[in-house]
């Protein structure tokens, strides 16, 4: 049992004690020296006893057992036989209490058949408002059950999707740069021979650091300026590149791999057959907010399918922000007016890397 769960039932119980305790005591408040007094709370400990037996058997047995089964009538059945049974018993219980040589003179507690009748009259008024009292509670705490277990599970669903969603990152992008690496082999074997390398190191950041939910922004910048770099061995020299990343970003941290698939999708569809590419990242950090925007250029030679830059990783990104922030955060990814350049701008809140803040949760 989580302890948020055992301090909710402990809640419970101590609520429940303190409702019949002073259901119980309150009439005891008001005796003194007084034989009539002290008998009406004795009696009253035996109708709370009665109503309590009532209210305990429906809760924890009857409602659960008979009602949540449809099985009506033996619920009715079993309330009638308890409320005949405790009737009798608190009738010879009330019986002792008015032989014990407290009072100087005897006051039957029966009179006749009028009394009789409003005294089963009372018991079978109580005892339906303590049958709907535990059905009114065990219905609502049932409810709230369901509700938390539904979010339970919604939790989890949400959790497992994020997983796949980080997890289907992993294969995209070593598949984009395997391709690189393989362009290189027949046109320069050395920077094949030293882009397999940094991507062993890549690899090695995937594995291992990118396994929890989130990591503190230097590291991602750290990947990403690892991915640039092996990019670029694949442009030509007057391919234009320019990176603008954050300083001292130990302190911050953000989900892990979130920003890759911009900058891979840049890569993907803003380079022409001829290396030629004009790629610009630039991120910032404005209070508890990041910001980042990706632009690239848009060849003429490129297929108008390219120029839509959609494919696995901006799909990915765009649920991903959906799952974690909800509408805390923006995302907008088309070409300029112009038609000349493409722009991917994401904004979303950071958290203190110190913290244990669990960033891949729903943040609708």
């Amino acid at each position: 049992m989580q302890f948020s769960e055992l301090l909710r039932s402990r809640a419970v119980l101590l609520v429940h004690i303190f409702v019949w305790a002073a259901l119980f005591l309150v009439p005891f408040l008001y005796v003194v020296d007084n034989p009539e007094a002290v008998r009406f709370a004795k009696r009253n400990c035996l109708m709370m006893t009665q109503l309590a037996i009532t209210f305990y058997a429906n809760y924890l047995w009857a409602i659960d057992k008979l009602i949540f089964k449809k099985k009506i009538p033996l619920f009715v059945i079993f309330n009638i036989l308890l409320f005949v049974l405790l009737m009798f018993g608190r009738r010879w219980a009330n019986g002792l209490i008015d032989v014990v040589p407290d009072v100087p003179h005897e006051r039957p507690r029966f009179g006749g058949d009028g009394m009789m009748k409003l005294f089963v009259f009372n018991d079978l008024v109580f005892s339906i408002l303590a049958i709907c009292a535990s059905f009114g509670i065990k219905h609502v705490a049932t409810l709230h059950q369901i509700e938390m277990e539904r979010r339970r599970l919604e939790n989890e669903t949400l959790t497992s999707e994020l997983s796949l969603l980080r997890y289907q990152i992993q294969p995209h992008f070593f598949f984009n740069c395997l391709n690189n690496i393989y362009s290189l082999i027949g046109i320069s074997p050395k920077e094949a021979q030293k882009s397999v390398h940094s991507l062993s190191r890549m690899m090695r950041f995937v594995l291992y650091d990118s396994s929890s939910p989130s990591i503190p922004l230097a590291k991602e910048i750290d990947f990403l300026n690892n991915y640039i770099s092996l990019m670029r061995l694949r442009l030509s020299p007057k391919a234009e590149v320019e990176v603008s990343f954050p300083d001292g970003a130990d302190d911050v941290s953000i989900p892990s791999l979130l920003l890759v698939p911009l900058v891979e999708n840049a890569f993907k569809h803003g380079v022409a057959p001829g290396g030629e590419a004009d790629i610009r990242c630039r991120m910032t950090i404005d209070g508890d907010r990041l910001r980042f925007e990706v632009t690239n250029k848009i060849f003429e030679t490129q297929k108008d399918e390219d120029r839509s830059h959609s494919g696995i990783g901006v799909a990915n990104l765009r649920k991903r922000l959906e799952i974690m922030y909800g509408t805390q955060c923006t995302f907008d990814a088309k070409p300029t007016d112009d038609g000349l350049t493409f722009r991917a701008i994401v904004e979303f809140p950071i958290s203190d890397a110190n913290s244990n803040t669990n960033t891949d949760s729903h943040g609708k």
